[in-house]
């Protein structure tokens, strides 16, 4: 007993320890400079700089984590049991890499457990692999991108695995499979070949199950299948393929197709050739097969495929092919069904009972983001995410504006949003990978605001950007024209773009589509081009950047953004872009835009007295702010009143035009009831053409009504000031019998009528002014005054006369007529009708450019001077007839009787002809109080240059419509002065590494530069100061060139070093924006060597003085003098110092050479001397002595400075000659003014003095 006991306990024991786990390693790969220096991305237990050092020291359950990066590696094995992870943002953050006989990564032995996460895998070789698995069970590859000019995945053997989230884009197959056991699981991934089958397999058993995957194959099939047992396909994209989209030989179970989109396969869409089993072909599209779209079985079998509720869109005779006897066909759409009867599906006579006449579903995936932007306002308080997301993500990602970015009413579908400026941030911050696509409508043109981002002369406009580094897209705008460019800004900062050209004014649908690394636009459906850069991460802002958030806003309006998690197909993008131009939403359901005004008071709009025998004319407006400038334009009701009487309205689009009818001579009150919507005042009257707000109507049984002759309604038309145009006058009453008018036969012949006129709006008249009835001038009093009228006859035929008016002023004014004899009397008045000025003239504006018959800039540049930018200039407005007649009693009266306002705007004749520059001026609009006698005076300014029009316009006088003036040439405006507004100041070039030498000649490393810039009287930037109206050269720019330099004092401690100045030819550059940048030429720089500049080394600057700037136009500089200065690295006083040498005569003499500089004190070795080259012919032989002769010697070689020293080689001049000789530096020497000293010349001596190891004693013996 205690024997076994004892046993059994050693047993545990034992057991227990040989099971303890062993702990598995980190092992960390990072090759960073800071790596070498013990810095590594990530802490772990091992270290490397190479993967395969990693996976040489890794054991079975170890992680191999690699930081981000570019590593050149192949041949990787993976022998162990292991997880390899990058540890990027995304898969490109860390590349592995080669043009590799061999594959990148490949297994060994039968692997258990292999995780292969987050990286870029790259063969560069043609018919290589990148990652080859020979072996293994559980295999997980997540997140991978996979590039190859080979295959990218290739598989022998593998086991229950599953492949997530990966991209592969291969020349040869992209994933290639011999075998695969007991299940294979591919979700979220991409499989592209441009030179055969994105997916080919040889055998598969178990289930292959595929969920939201893409598959492409431009020369051959999308996937290709020998043998297989289930296969399920679900929600997957399968395009652009060459042959079959999906292929299957030999089906031994049976396979589920539902909710894929099968697009433009060359030959079959889907090719079942056998299967055992009946599976479901559901919800699919299948579209653009040049054969057949669905061909089930080559062999006629039972087997009960269930086919129903697809989409088959390839063509007449191309649908469907089928040779399973027992099919069940339901429910499909086939875009060559008749229409009548029940479609029969080919080569067996299957039958779809109800085929469908359209497609059922739609093909569009689901928005993660959807803001449709039809909220009545923003808020802009960042708690409340106002902008409502009605994408999958939910409520939760809605976003807020920002800026002050509100809603229109005018968007593309419903209302939109205003970006100008302004932009949104999300809630929270979805995340888009490797493949998304984003849609949104823009409205063109984009406008920049005042600081919008510029690089390179294009302002960028963001559409959306990420937390970050990153924007989605962005639209670049030139700013000299409308050349658009589009591009992307990626996470590491690079940016690519396409060109555009010019984009239409008005809404484009924008697409992006991300895949395969690259991203793709599409304007309004059309596919436009790509770059071949993406950015991915957590999307922060719509409607500009991270970096320069209010900077780089997209500058117009948006609607309808949205982004998908997927890549949408061509197909796709043209659906939503139909859909939604339509007016609908992106899936072609119908969108419902909910009012956002609310109404804030109704009018009744009518004239003061009308007859029992025909209708009254009423407008009824409703109104969405106070006065009514505004309509409201959705549906409303509401009960007229009138007297007892009432009429129930309905209208929408803000105001309708009705009558009623009343046959009691009596006044009646107008009024609305039950309206709807409720308004937030009450109703209000206007009498039309007046500013009376008197809600009665005075009905008479008799009267003289007056009209236009064309008019069947008693409507006198409106008129133009003193023009003269015909009235027709009746003279009727009420038939009581028949409530009908009908005109007086007592009024025939010549009748005396008192006529007379009313000024109802202005109701006085000042002036004087009287209408003329036929040439009469006629009395014409106030609207609230009596008349007696002035006689005029004239000619009735049955009760109607014609006579001719006019009224040499302005304003709304009546007509009317009495008639008291025999017993009869008779009156009436006309509707109050405008009398308008036929325009306005602009007076006392004579200016330069009024005479110029220009027709380019060249020419209107070349105009005189009329006044400098923002210069007051003064003029009179006038309105006035025809004839030029001042109109006396004009002021600006809107359509309610209100004083309004003449607007003034301007346009550009040149430069940018057509150009609106209204917000240039500085009065823009002319109060109805600056009119006196139908003039106003008016001071203005013009704050930039060039030729410009003007217009006077009042928009609505009384009602009657536009009343428009036009100067068609002011100017030429010119600047008020220039200004110095940045100084790049320049560096001398270092003619050696890091100094220069005194007396060296030297130009500029970086060349000084300014910009100046023309302005107006209020020192803003006149940016029209361009092109052929940029008057100034670079010759008119004054400037002095500096003799010394700013700081340095010479040896004697009182003057200032010398400098000579050679200046090369300057160049002005017109930047296009009101400004030049005028640059320095290759100016020759020496500071002058001289006894004064014996100095210790010093740090050169010297000043040029800006004197002055004057253009043509006498245009100057307010801020002249102004500097700029120039720096160097350090000047250094040098020389040249040859040593002196001896040695007998039948050898050669090395003389040593030094560059040296004057350190304050001494002579020392200019060690940073690499530079200065010795030629032979820069020294000079003199002073020969002894029996030596100047032709004796001859220099054999030099040896150039280096680190200060150099040499010469003098020759012997033979074993008899003795005596020495000068060499010194030629004056011709390249060097010789920076170099020479009196101290440069070296002597050397020759069988003087002789020396040789193996004489014991010597002496010189006299010849």
């Amino acid at each position: 007993m205690k024997k076994s006991l004892f046993f059994l306990v050693f047993f545990v024991l034992v057991f227990s320890f040989f099971s303890v786990p062993i702990h598995a390693k980190t092992l960390v790969v990072d090759n960073s400079i800071w790596s070498y220096f013990g810095f590594y991305c990530e802490s772990g237990d091992e270290y490397y700089h190479l993967i395969k050092n990693a996976l040489n020291n890794a054991d079975d359950g170890d992680i191999v984590e690699i930081c981000p990066g570019t590593y050149q590696e192949s041949n990787l094995e993976i022998n162990k049991n292991i997880t390899i992870e990058g540890l990027g943002n995304s898969p490109d953050d860390v590349k592995v890499y080669a043009r590799s006989k061999n594959p990148i990564f490949y297994t060994s032995g039968w692997r258990d457990g292999v995780t292969l996460e987050n990286f870029l895998v790259e063969q560069e070789r043609n018919n290589k692999d990148a990652l080859y698995i020979d072996e293994g069970t559980n295999f997980s590859l997540k997140n991978l991108t996979i590039s190859s000019k080979g295959y990218g995945i290739d598989i022998n053997k593998i086991l229950d695995s599953n492949f997530i989230g990966l991209n592969v884009n291969t020349s040869n197959i992209a994933l290639n499979i011999n075998e695969s056991y007991n299940g294979l699981y591919i979700d979220n991934s991409t499989f592209i070949s441009s030179k055969n089958d994105a997916v080919n397999i040889n055998k598969i058993t178990g289930n292959f199950i595929i969920k939201n995957s893409e598959f492409e194959a431009e020369k051959k099939d999308g996937i290709w299948i020998n043998t297989c047992n289930y296969v399920d396909i679900e929600n997957s994209y399968i395009h652009d393929t060459k042959k079959e989209g999906f292929y299957v030989k030999t089906n031994n179970q049976k396979i589920d197709m539902k909710g894929n989109l099968i697009e433009n396969p060359g030959n079959y869409g889907v090719y079942i050739a056998d299967t055992s089993n009946p599976g479901e072909i559901k919800n699919n599209i299948i579209k653009g097969a040049s054969i057949r779209g669905f061909y089930l079985l080559e062999n006629k079998k039972w087997r009960g495929y269930q086919v129903e509720n697809n989409c088959f869109e390839n063509g007449n005779g191309k649908n469907v092919f089928n040779r399973d006897k027992n099919a069940y066909f339901n429910k499909n759409y086939y875009d060559d069904w008749s229409g009548s009867g029940a479609y029969e599906i080919p080569d067996i006579p299957v039958y779809d009972s109800n085929p469908l006449s359209s497609c059922p579903f739609s093909s569009i995936p689901k928005p993660i983001i959807d803001y449709h932007m039809d909220e009545c306002s923003w808020d802009n308080n960042t708690s409340t995410y106002e902008i409502k997301n009605y994408g999958s993500l939910g409520s939760n990602y809605d976003a807020t504006a920002v800026n002050g970015a509100n809603t229109i009413h005018n968007g593309k579908i419903c209302r939109g949003g205003d970006f100008i400026g302004t932009y949104a941030k999300l809630n929270n911050y979805p995340h888009i990978g490797n493949q998304w696509s984003m849609s949104v409508w823009i409205k063109f043109p984009l406008t920049p605001i005042l600081d919008q981002y510029q690089l390179s002369n294009y302002y960028y406009f963001i559409i959306a950007s990420v937390e970050g580094t990153g924007d989605l897209g962005f639209f670049a705008k030139s700013k000299y024209g409308s050349n658009y460019k589009w591009g992307v800004y990626n996470n590491n900062g690079n940016i690519q773009k396409i060109n555009l050209g010019n984009i239409k004014f008005g809404w484009h649908h924008v697409v992006q589509v991300v895949k395969n690394s690259k991203t793709y636009l599409y304007i309004d459906g059309n596919y436009i081009g790509k770059v071949n850069i993406f950015t991915h991460g957590d999307v922060k802002y719509t409607g500009s950047s991270t970096d320069y958030t209010d900077y780089e806003t997209i500058g117009s309006y948006m609607d309808e953004f949205k982004l998908y998690d997927t890549a949408l197909t061509t197909d796709q993008i043209q659906q939503i872009y139909n859909n939604e131009n339509a007016g609908k939403n992106y899936d072609g359901t119908e969108r419902t835009c909910l009012p956002c005004m609310a109404i804030d008071h109704y009018e009744i709009w009518h004239y003061t007295t009308n007859l029992t025998c025909q209708p009254a004319p009423l407008e009824i407006k409703a109104c969405a702010n106070d006065n009514c400038s505004t309509l409201y334009t959705e549906n409303v009701t509401l009960t007229l009143n009138y007297d007892s009487k009432s009429k129930q309205i309905s209208f929408s689009g803000g105001d309708d035009n009705t009558t009623i009818s009343y046959t009691q001579a009596e006044t009646i009150t107008l009024s609305t009831s039950n309206e709807s919507p409720t308004p937030s005042h009450p109703t209000t009257c206007h009498i039309f053409n007046s500013s009376s707000t008197s809600c009665d109507i005075t009905f008479k049984d008799t009267g003289f009504v007056f009209k236009s002759p064309t008019n069947s309604d008693y409507i006198v038309n409106n008129i133009l000031s003193c023009s003269s145009k015909p009235i027709e006058i009746d003279a009727v009453e009420k038939d009581n019998a028949t409530n009908k008018c009908t005109n007086m036969s007592a009024f025939n012949g010549d009748v005396t009528l008192s006529m007379y006129g009313k000024y109802i709006t202005p109701s006085t008249n000042p002036y004087g002014t009287k209408v003329i009835v036929d040439n009469t001038s006629v009395e014409t009093t106030n609207s609230s005054s009596t008349p007696s009228g002035t006689p005029v006859t004239l000619h009735f035929d049955n009760g109607s006369a014609q006579f001719n008016l006019s009224y040499p002023d302005a304003g709304s004014i009546e007509v009317g007529a009495i008639y008291n004899e025999n017993g009869l009397h008779v009156e009436g008045e006309s509707n109050p009708f405008v009398v308008k000025p036929a325009r306005f003239v602009f007076d006392n504006l004579s200016n330069p450019a009024d005479n110029a018959t220009c027709t380019n800039d060249s020419c209107w540049a070349d105009v005189g001077v009329f006044k400098r930018a923002k210069e007051e200039f003064d003029f009179n407005v006038k309105a006035v007839c025809d004839n030029a007649t001042v109109t006396p009693n004009y002021y600006p009266i809107n359509q309610n009787g209100d004083n309004s306002t003449v607007n003034l705007t301007a346009f550009m004749v040149a430069p940018d002809n057509g150009t609106d520059v209204t917000n240039k001026l500085d009065n823009v609009t002319i109060s109805a109080s600056a009119f006196h006698g139908g003039v106003a005076h008016v001071s203005e300014s013009f704050n930039d240059v060039g030729i410009i029009s003007m217009n006077a316009t009042e928009t609505d006088y009384l009602g009657a419509g536009e009343i428009f003036g036009n100067k068609p040439y002011v100017g030429r405006f010119i600047p008020d002065h220039f200004k110095i507004t940045a100084v790049d100041n320049g560096t001398l070039k270092d003619q050696c590494d890091t100094f220069n030498y005194t007396g060296q000649t030297t130009t500029y490393n970086i060349t000084p530069k300014f910009v100046i810039t023309a302005q107006n009287k209020d020192n803003q930037t006149t940016v029209n100061y361009e092109g052929v109206f940029f008057k100034l050269k670079a010759s008119d720019v004054s400037i002095t060139n500096p003799t010394t330099d700013d700081k340095q004092l010479g040896s004697d401690k009182t003057s200032k070093v010398s400098i000579s100045i050679e200046r090369a030819q300057a160049t002005l550059q017109d930047n296009h924006n009101g400004s030049g940048t005028y640059t320095f030429g290759s100016d020759n720089i020496t500071y002058l060597k001289d006894n004064n500049s014996k100095i210790a080394p010093f740090a050169p600057q010297f000043s040029f003085v800006i004197d002055n700037i004057t253009d043509l136009d006498n245009v100057s500089c307010i801020n002249c003098p102004d500097n700029i200065t120039v720096t160097g690295t350090q000047m250094k006083y040098g020389r040249l110092k040859i040593f002196n040498n001896y040695g007998p005569g039948d050898e050669s003499l090395i003389l040593k050479v030094q560059a040296q500089y004057w350190d304050g004190v001494q002579w020392s070795l200019n060690g940073d001397d690499v530079c200065t080259t010795l030629n032979i012919d820069d020294f000079e032989k003199k002073n020969p002595t002894g029996n030596i002769s100047v032709s004796d010697i001859s220099i054999g070689s030099v040896q150039g400075v280096d680190s200060g020293e150099g040499s010469l080689t003098i020759l012997p001049p033979g074993a008899e000659k003795y005596g020495s000789i000068d060499i010194d530096l030629y004056d011709n020497a390249s060097f010789y003014n920076w170099l020479y000293d009196n101290n440069t010349k070296g002597e050397a001596f020759f069988g003087i003095y002789r020396g040789n190891d193996r004489v014991i004693e010597w002496k010189e013996i006299s010849p």
